[in-house]
């Protein structure tokens, strides 16, 4: 779309169709420098953004992936006690719920 410019250039320029040329070239080389200066720092911005979301990003899993392990853990100890009360806990006798030593035996029964 350079060819009205050109022409309109060279109408200034009395005719002469070097320093139209000369003129249109400048412009477009002024355009591509102004566009590549403008979209490397666009880019080098976006990418900063981009990297910083990602890292907090991975701190944020790192956090999250902790306090489930420290859940996880919590869980299996209360799992685990809870479990051992269930059943007579270690070393109950007959009368917190679980089989005295006679019962407990192959074959024997509940009381």
């Amino acid at each position: 779309m350079e060819a009205p410019i050109t022409q309109l250039m060279r109408h200034c320029y009395g005719g002469r169709w070097a320093p139209a040329l000369r003129f249109v070239a400048f412009k477009k080389t002024s355009q591509l420098l102004i566009s590549a200066a403008t979209d490397l720092r666009t880019r080098r911005k976006f990418l900063r953004e981009w990297h910083q979301g990602q890292q907090q990003q991975q701190q944020q899993q790192a956090v999250g992936s902790s306090q489930y392990l420290q859940h996880q853990q919590q869980k299996g100890r209360t799992t685990a006690s809870s479990g051992l009360a269930e059943y007579g806990g270690a070393g109950a006798g007959a009368g917190a719920g679980g089989r005295d030593s006679a019962s407990s035996s192959c074959g024997g029964e509940y009381r």
